[in-house]
């Protein structure tokens, strides 16, 4: 279940936890009372105050609980694309995949191998290549942006972070996402902070495009999180965005291993970030 947590980190009065399944629920629960009016606006009017073109092209609720559920394969193919054009410029980051390797003992013996003379290889067996990042890495995301944004802006913001858990998975690595949100209002501050892949779940592209990449689903399912805030978010401003700070994250995620990554809104922002990471794997 979603939980709200007070005072978890310094200068974050409270946090509001949950899950990409839990993420779909929202629309359905209450939220304090200082939210609710707001709260009802969204739910009833939200696509006649806000424009079409500023949701990223949805047009009701049914739309964004429909790509929610089942994914954005557009946006999901404008993330393939990245990553092809990135693999002709970047070093492979480091497999720490599974490799068959024959040695003189091992798991499973090799007839031809051995008939063949070759007895101090004919033993497979299968090792893990030598690697110094762990094999567990969290990403940590910015989610969503400001007012002023465009739709195609805020693809950006989530492109890096779902590119580079792609390139990750694909190399061997379990990969946690995190998408944080900071909202403030007169000395308050609430996170909102979607788990959006665990460790141990199968990459689904078009499911993280939809939710990191697709402006409609942050100024929808997004800003229900952000009226999870026990003060006022200022009607439909949902009060002023900022970022979620890497000592922060490195608390609320437990101390793994974490990439953090900040605020964009281009294509070439992205495309460093995830050059940056995987250069300086390259060279450790």
């Amino acid at each position: 279940m979603p939980r709200l947590d007070h005072k978890p980190v310094p200068r974050i009065d409270t946090v509001y936890s949950l899950s990409l399944g839990e993420l779909a629920e929202e629309p359905k629960r209450s939220c304090p009372e200082p939210n609710r009016t707001i709260r009802r606006k969204m739910l009833t009017t939200a696509f006649q105050h806000y424009s079409s073109e500023w949701m990223g092209g949805m047009q009701s609720w049914k739309e964004a609980t429909a790509m929610l559920e089942n994914g954005w394969p557009e946006g999901a193919e404008r993330l393939r694309a990245l990553v092809g054009k990135l693999s002709t410029q970047l070093p492979q980051a480091k497999s720490i995949r599974r490799k068959v390797t024959w040695t003189g003992d091992g798991d499973e013996i090799c007839r031809d191998r051995l008939q063949a003379g070759q007895i101090e290889q004919c033993w497979r067996t299968m090792r893990r290549s030598p690697f110094v990042a762990p094999q567990t890495v969290a990403i940590e995301t910015n989610w969503g942006g400001h007012y002023q944004q465009s739709a195609e802006e805020l693809f950006w913001q989530g492109a890096a972070a779902a590119v580079l858990t792609d390139i990750l998975e694909e190399a061997g690595y379990r990969v946690e996402l995190y998408a944080n949100r900071v909202s403030e209002r007169r000395g308050q501050r609430h996170c909102t902070r979607l788990k959006v892949k665990e460790a141990d779940m199968p990459m689904r592209l078009d499911g993280v495009a939809a939710v990191l990449c697709h402006a409609g689903i942050f100024r929808t399912f997004g800003f229900l999180c952000i009226e999870q805030a026990e003060f006022d978010v200022n009607d439909w401003a949902h009060g002023h965005g900022s970022e979620l700070s890497r000592q922060e994250a490195e608390v609320l995620n437990g101390g793994i291993e974490s990439v953090h990554i900040g605020t964009m809104s281009t294509q070439s922002q992205a495309i460093t970030v995830v050059r940056q990471f995987i250069e300086k794997g390259d060279r450790q």
